[in-house]
């Protein structure tokens, strides 16, 4: 399939209950050029309804970077969707 000149291709990885949520550990997701992560979330969250409950709270790293929900995605991003570690 050939994509647009505005769309682009990012990796999404999923962990612990993230990853029971999706059945899988990573995908393709193709997006529009401009997309923030704010956005990959709420289509991964329309496409996957059990993920709203982690969506929120999650950790979001984008190239092995943690990043705010604002940051642009880029054509071959790997985005890391990281649960909440919780210690005592």
């Amino acid at each position: 399939m050939r994509r647009g000149a505005n769309e682009l291709n990012v990796s999404v990885r999923f962990f612990a209950l993230e990853r029971k949520a999706v059945g899988k550990d990573e995908l393709v997701v193709e997006l529009d050029e401009d997309t923030r992560v704010s956005a990959l979330l709420d289509i991964l969250v329309e496409r996957y309804p059990r993920l709203q409950k982690f969506a929120r709270c999650a950790t979001v790293a984008v190239n092995s970077t943690c990043a705010s929900r604002g940051t642009i995605l880029q054509d071959g991003d790997e985005v890391a969707i990281i649960p909440p570690v919780a210690g005592g």
